[in-house]
């Protein structure tokens, strides 16, 4: 089986994502967001819905992930389209009504990196520059990365305090 024209229209359209066929069994997905490929909620909802759709594709036997910018594979979490999480943080309440405020938002993003991870297809990351942030975070969670010499990895998160180290990580350092 190949995936065909047909099977690539189920898909639809994806404002955060721009989807080929380069081989007959082989899906790639550029990331195509933002100028600086942030991610931002409709990247978060078209990941989960794209995802969902790939997991259930037996026509598809490898995902390839990269960027269609050739400056940035993504700077991370969107922190404009996201400004809410900084006024949450900003709000004068206690910690357990913030963490249980924040943690609906957490709980979304790592969901859509589990099921990037748990797909029966491997997914395999293209890092050709800047991987910042979330973006750490989303390709521990392929199975395989590559990268060029130009690449290079950020986890910015703590130059404001807040470090969310992604459970791939501790997952993909299996001893």
């Amino acid at each position: 089986m190949s995936l065909s024209e047909t099977t690539m229209r189920s898909f639809g359209e994806y404002k955060s994502f721009r989807l080929s066929i380069p081989s007959p069994t082989i899906l790639h997905i550029e990331l195509l967001t933002t100028s600086t490929n942030s991610m931002t909620k409709q990247f978060w909802d078209d990941l989960i819905e794209l995802f969902t759709k790939i997991k259930n594709d037996k026509n598809i036997r490898v995902v390839i992930f990269s960027s269609a910018n050739t400056e940035i594979f993504t700077s991370g979490l969107d922190l404009n389209d996201h400004s809410e999480l900084i006024h949450l943080s900003n709000v004068e309440s206690d910690v357990g009504r913030k963490s249980i405020e924040l943690s609906k938002y957490i709980e979304k993003y790592q969901s859509a990196f589990t099921l990037l991870q748990e797909i029966p297809q491997p997914v395999i990351m293209c890092i050709d520059q800047k991987c910042i942030g979330g973006g750490v975070n989303m390709i521990t969670a392929a199975d395989i990365r590559i990268c060029t010499k130009q690449a290079y990895f950020q986890v910015a998160e703590i130059n404001i305090g807040s470090v969310n180290i992604h459970h791939f990580i501790i997952v993909n350092w299996d001893f």
